[in-house]
């Protein structure tokens, strides 16, 4: 009976072992999801985050692809003023370079009448 209770005291120390060590198992695999779903929720925080930053840069090239647009838009109408006064300043040269030469040929005129007399 000695041996039938020492071999039973073994086995029963054997499974309460094992019971012991798959509660701690459990216990640590717990800890360890824990852990894992407090990653994936830095994680999740950090794709937030990231996800408010694209949108932002994609608004801000929206706003800088407008601006670029305005600006070209007022050197087009910058260009045309120019081209207009360009044009308006060729038109005053030619004309004062007419009536220049309209001076010349009367003054030459005015002092051929006055050596003939």
């Amino acid at each position: 009976m000695d041996q039938f209770l020492a071999s039973n005291v073994v086995a029963i120390i054997q499974l309460l072992a094992f019971l012991g060590g798959g509660v701690w198992l459990i216990g640590t695999m717990k800890t360890v999801q824990q852990g894992q779903n407090v990653r994936l929720e830095n994680v999740e925080e950090e794709l937030s985050k990231l996800r408010d930053v694209v949108v932002d840069l994609a608004r801000q090239e929206e706003r800088l692809n407008s601006m670029d647009q305005r600006l070209l838009a007022q050197g087009a109408r910058v260009d045309a003023q120019g081209n207009r006064i360009t044009s308006l300043t060729q038109r005053f040269i030619g004309m004062s370079e007419a009536r220049l030469s309209a001076e010349r040929i009367r003054r030459g005129q005015a002092e051929g009448l006055e050596e003939q007399d």
